[in-house]
């Protein structure tokens, strides 16, 4: 994935939401896993809902897995399954200590994959000082064969 695919960012502060331009310095690079955590003191929560025709199927099993790339490594944060309702709760996240003036986030990836679907581009969830974001997927079906 690009950073010149993204156009928008939605931001939450407090009850406020502000929706503006992505720029390329919302996302930064870091050499070390120490340099990350020492930038990123705060914490914020990753609902994630996988689901197929616009919505209407929640999947199951999906696999979940939530990485960045420090340095030359890719550190995986996260790994799991969707329950039942195509859902993982309450995934917490290291984010930059929130800012009212310049709000920050943290960015990672996220990908999804499961044997019956196709697998989809990862996509980008940024995650804000104690906010709880919501990250929807959709997925399609691989087709069958008859």
């Amino acid at each position: 994935m690009h950073l010149n695919n993204l156009k928008n960012t939605v931001l939450m502060v407090g009850q406020v939401l502000i929706i503006r331009e992505l720029k390329q310095d919302d996302i930064v690079f870091y050499d070390s896993y120490e340099a990350f955590l020492k930038d990123h003191e705060g914490h914020g929560i990753l609902k994630i809902r996988v689901f197929a025709g616009n919505g209407i199927i929640p999947l199951k099993d999906v696999h979940i897995s939530i990485s960045k790339v420090i340095g030359k490594e890719k550190i995986i944060f996260f790994e799991g399954y969707t329950n039942d309702s195509g859902v993982v709760n309450e995934i917490e996240l290291p984010a930059p200590k929130i800012n009212q003036q310049n709000p920050k986030s943290a960015t990672y990836l996220v990908e999804s994959s499961h044997h019956s679907y196709i697998k989809k581009e990862p996509s980008l969830a940024f995650i804000y000082d104690g906010i709880k974001s919501i990250l929807e997927m959709e997925m399609l079906p691989r087709e069958v064969e008859m």
